[in-house]
Parts: structure tokens; sequence; C-alpha cells
């Protein structure tokens, strides 16, 4: 996420703080495919003392000077899915029930619900909602701020809001801000705005101290002009690019460049959250794109990433990063360059890529580039029978651990706080994996809300629960721990989620000690954390482990 306001320069402690908060509020990614046009509102918000025109020297200050930086986001947008999606915008207004003020507003949270409520008056949402998930997809607010800097509530990038329109209905908006006069308004960076677009569509952030990514992805670097694309990671989240799976060994296969097809592959790994994607990387000439200097070589070459979805959490800021680029050149941190793209005559490529995994263990196969034409790449996957990778998979404990049954009272049994069995139901709208995914959902009362199973273990023995999450809407009305992973009867639970979150890939390891059962639990709240909200539980997992 960027940050999208005028005084942007605050102290870096303030920033990474903020950065948090608006993170945790991001949407998730479409379900069941990318649908092929998005009808985005840009809600100019005015004041009661304060409207867009009224500053002059603002570089927003009429609906003339907006329309063509919305044009050029849609336009950009149709380049980065290679016209698979379009974006039109409808433009509305609305006056804030407040005037602009220092302390006008408690939070950013409490301006945007303010605007969303205002705009529900005006919109059916549901007509710009294509994924049918209740949530209007994106909504860009530009607050009349005049040319100074902002407001502590008209601060930040994406987050879904909830608001509340006079008939009583609630609504929902995936939304980010700007000031008419921020400083990324200022300099025309169009990338910034769809970097918070893909915010609104699930994406997660992909810069840190440990990002190797940059130009590669706008959800890394979003501020050249013209501005970059996606990489393969953010296309296939959303649903974009349907990747070629690859699991034995497979010659001649074919490449064309990212910037203008819609290809990579994907190898999976014997972990479930550890896989490699790749895809051809060739820098245009002119438009979207084209930077080009010291900072942003003529590129020409295969990208591989690795991906490590145990790391979604905590994105490319710790090491090893959520989405990296494997290089010819080894480890490296920073700007890629050409180097770092794998290419017949590369002087720094000694050998074929051999793929390993975040654990150090080889993955069992590696690749080989063997020619590149004007429009092409090619490659062999080789599977190496002889390397002696990660052992078999072990052997899940638990019972219908992917929810297909669609039963309760044999294996999973349901128990909430408050006793709403209705909390727990089965969802074929959003599974991570096969047909149907578990759902636990409290929306007009706060609750702990538990599915569990009953499991048999050897004492004194290490194991791992872990599975798949998706939440909407979390809040902890008591304490701090969301959709979670848990053993009943103690403290031990995996991280949690708050808010809203794409399948996330959660574990907890555990040592059994004296027990020779466990009841393991899907989980939305926690001993002393009740919450509201929706989460899905998917490919749940019990080993025994070393």
């Amino acid at each position: 996420m960027i940050s999208l306001w005028t005084g942007f320069k605050k102290s870096l402690v303030f920033l990474l703080l903020l950065f948090a908060l608006i993170q945790v509020g991001s949407g998730s990614a479409f379900a069941g495919g990318a649908p092929g046009h998005i009808k985005a509102v840009c809600v100019i918000a005015d004041f009661p003392n304060n409207k867009l025109e009224d500053c002059r020297t603002a570089t927003i200050n009429s609906v003339a000077k907006l329309k063509p930086l919305l044009e050029k986001m849609s336009e950009h947008w149709a380049w980065m899915s290679c016209d698979q999606q379009t974006m039109d915008w409808t433009i509305i207004r609305v006056t804030a029930s407040r005037n602009l003020a220092d302390d006008s507003y408690g939070s950013w949270v409490d301006f945007r619900s303010d605007v969303v409520s205002l705009a529900g008056e005006q919109l059916d949402f549901a007509d710009h909602d294509a994924d049918n998930d209740g949530v209007l997809d994106v909504m860009w607010i530009l607050a009349a701020t005049r040319n100074q800097e902002n407001a502590d509530y008209c601060r930040g990038g994406a987050g879904q809001i909830p608001g509340r329109i006079s008939n009583g209905e609630r609504v929902r908006a995936n939304t980010f801000l700007d000031g008419q006069d921020s400083y990324s308004v200022k300099c025309g960076a169009y990338g910034n705005f769809n970097h918070e677009i893909g915010h609104c569509f699930g994406l997660p952030d992909l810069y840190g101290e440990c990002d190797r990514l940059k130009y590669l992805s706008l959800m890394s670097d979003s501020w050249p002009v013209p501005a970059f694309g996606f990489c393969a990671y953010d296309r296939v989240k959303l649903g974009w690019v349907e990747p070629m799976l690859v699991e034995s060994t497979k010659y001649d296969l074919e490449l064309k460049p990212a910037e203008t097809n819609l290809q990579c592959i994907k190898i999976p790994t014997s972990s479930p959250a550890e896989y490699f994607l790749v895809e051809y990387r060739k820098k245009p000439t002119r438009g979207f794109g084209s930077l080009r200097d010291h900072s942003h070589p003529a590129y020409d070459g295969l990208a591989i990433y690795h991906v490590d979805e145990r790391r979604i959490l905590t994105g490319n800021s710790t090491d090893p990063p959520l989405v990296s680029l494997e290089s010819p050149q080894g480890f490296h941190i920073g700007m890629p360059t050409t180097n770092d793209f794998w290419y017949p005559r590369n002087p720094k490529m000694k050998g074929p890529f051999v793929a390993a995994s975040n654990d150090g263990r080889l993955c069992g196969f590696h690749l080989e580039v063997t020619s590149i034409a004007k429009e092409s790449i090619r490659l062999n996957v080789i599977f190496d029978d002889h390397v002696e990778v990660a052992e078999t998979p072990p052997i899940n404990l638990l019972a219908d651990g992917s929810f297909e049954t669609e039963a309760f009272g044999r294996d999973w049994f349901v128990d909430t706080f408050r006793g709403n069995e209705a909390a727990a139901s089965f969802e074929d709208r959003f599974a991570h994996d096969g047909e149907t995914c578990l759902c636990l959902e409290t929306l007009d009362f706060d609750d702990d809300c538990r599915v569990l199973q009953a499991v048999a273990v050897r004492s004194h023995t290490l194991y791992c629960l872990s599975g798949w999450v998706r939440t909407q809407g979390v809040k902890s009305w008591e304490g701090s721990c969301g959709a979670n992973l848990s053993i009943v009867g103690g403290w031990e639970r995996s991280a949690s989620l708050l808010n809203d979150h794409d399948w996330t890939y959660l574990e907890v390891y555990f040592d059994s000690g004296d027990r020779q059962e466990v009841d393991v639990c899907c989980r939305l709240g926690f001993y002393g954390s009740t919450v509201v909200g929706r989460a899905w539980f998917d490919d749940i997992r019990l080993v025994e482990t070393d």
C-alpha cells in the first residue's frame, strides 16, 4: 500500500503504524474468476464549509480536471489485464456531515463511513459489485481538502468500510482516499491509485525490507510514470491468469511476454503453501511499463518467482519474503538488473535454475532456458527422480478436512460461546480447494464460534495444525483475536485474522504432552475475545511432525 496524502514526509514510525492499520482492511480477491468489467465509483467529498472548486490552486479543482486522471487509470488497468478486464467510472458528489476541520471526525474510518453512507443514498451498490460479494468493488474518495495538509481522517489507503443509509440498510464499499492536492495527485501518479485498487481486490503489498521485485509488480513500486504493471503472482490472485500447472518433466514449453499475454507456469512443491511461478518479461518500448533509466533497465528474460504463502501476513518485509525473484546471481535485494532474469547468453547464468525450498531442501526439479526469440522464450522443466526431496506429506489425522461431506455431527461439531449453532454453515462460492468450505458467521452479536473435531494423538509428540482461512469484516469486541485455528482447552492457537483477508495459510505447532486426544477447531474468536464478522476455512490438516 502506498500512502496517498499531502504532507507525506511524516515520521517513519507514524507511516509504518498507519500502513499496518490500512493493510488489514483490504478486500478479498475475486472468487470464481475475474469479471470482465468493473463499474468503479469516484466520490467527490465536499464539506459544508469547502467545495472542490473553492481552491483554485489545487491540482484537481473541478470535475473536468478529474476525468482525464480517471481515464488514464482505466486505460492502465485494461493494459495490465491485456484487455481482459475493463473499468469505467461513475462520478458522484456528496457533502460530508461535518465541516472540514482538524477535529471533525475521530478517525479515517469515521469519515469514510460517513461518505459511504451518503453515497448509498445515490447509488445502488449492487450495480457496482461485479463479484456479487455484497461489497461495492471500488470507491475512490476524493476529498475537497484544499491545497493544505489533510486532516488525519483524510489520510490512508485501501480499506473496506461499512455504512448505513436512511432506510436502515447496511452497505459496504472497498475504499481508498486522496485529498484533491495530495502528492500522488500532484505527480499524476495513476499507478498509485491502481495500486490501491489492487488492494480493493485483495492484493497484498509486495514492498518491504526484503523486496526483490520493485518495478516487476505495481504492488511493490507504483510511483513511476508511465506506470508498470502486475507480476504473475498478482495476476493469478486477480483471476486474470490460469497458470499452466507443471508437476512432471515438460520439454519445449513456450511463454510469450507477460506485458501482452496472460501466461505463466506454476510449479508446486511438497508444501501446499510454497510454489514457483514463471513468466516471460519483456520491457515495452513505448507506453505503459516503458520507463527506462539507470533503475529501470531494458529487461528481456524469464522471471522466476518463489512464493511462500506462509508469509502472507508479513509480506516482503521479512526474510524469506512472500514473493521473491530467483536470480541467476543468487540472493539479491533491491532493483532487479538485466542479469536477474534467465535468458541465453546471460553472463551470470552458469547453469539451470535448481529449485530449493525456503528451508534449504531441494524441490526435485530444475529449469533450463533453451532459446529466446523476438516474442517468445522456450524452456524445459525437468524433474530429477534421483534427487531426494521432501518426504511424502504425512497423513492427515482429520476426517473431512475440506468439508466436502457438508455435515455436522459426525466428524465436525458446532460449539459457540452464546449457543448459536446457526453460526456454522457450508459455502460453495469460496472454496480454496474442492467444492465446499466451512463458513462461520456472527453479524448481529459478538460471539466465539468453534467447529471442532476430537482426534486421537500420541502423547509427548509434536503436531502441526494447519489450513487456509478467509475473512470478511472480522472485528473484535473484546481482546484482539479474530479467525484462527486452535486447540480447545488451552492457549495453543495460530496467528489470527481480523478485518478482511483473502485465503491465508495459518498453522500452529503444539506438543501433545500427556494428552491422548485433542479437540482441534476452526474458530472465529477466542477466550476473552468475542468477535463479529465472517470467516471461511478449508483444507484443514493435523499431522504428526518432527
